[in-house]
């Protein structure tokens, strides 16, 4: 059984479009997630789409755990380890994002489209680990 896993992870590990996925996803919720803590570079959306993110950043505790979770699954996307874990963490985040930009903000809407795609391949590849969770007991 061990054998199997390891073959499973070493064809992963050679296949350039799940690394690209992984690398791209890695990059962009890291960097979203220190720049959540740090602004170091300013967003802005449309009136709505503002308005929607003073609230959720006048949390005291909701943004800055949406900004922890998105650089731990970054960080473990991007070492390539844990991948099943950050694809967890991150499966209610990207479902926000998407539903913030389809409702609130389309302009980036073709962006948060390609990261949706990445992050469904990387979960598609790993789609036997989630199978008994979708097992009727």
């Amino acid at each position: 059984n061990l054998k199997v896993i390891l073959s499973e992870q070493y064809k992963r590990a050679k296949n350039k479009k799940y690394n690209l996925s992984c690398i791209l996803l890695g990059m962009l919720f890291f960097a979203m997630g220190v720049n959540g803590f740090f602004e170091i570079e300013k967003i802005t959306f449309s009136p709505r789409g503002e308005f929607f993110l003073g609230y959720l950043e006048a949390n005291a505790w909701l943004w800055p755990m949406i900004n922890f979770i998105q650089v731990v699954a970054g960080l473990l996307l991007l070492l390539r380890s844990y991948v099943p874990l950050a694809i967890l963490l991150l499966g209610p985040i990207i479902a926000n994002i998407l539903a913030f930009h389809i409702c609130l903000d389309l302009v980036r809407l073709p962006y948060i489209l390609v990261m949706t795609f990445a992050y469904l391949y990387v979960a598609y590849v790993h789609r036997g680990l989630f199978k008994r969770f979708l097992k009727k007991r």
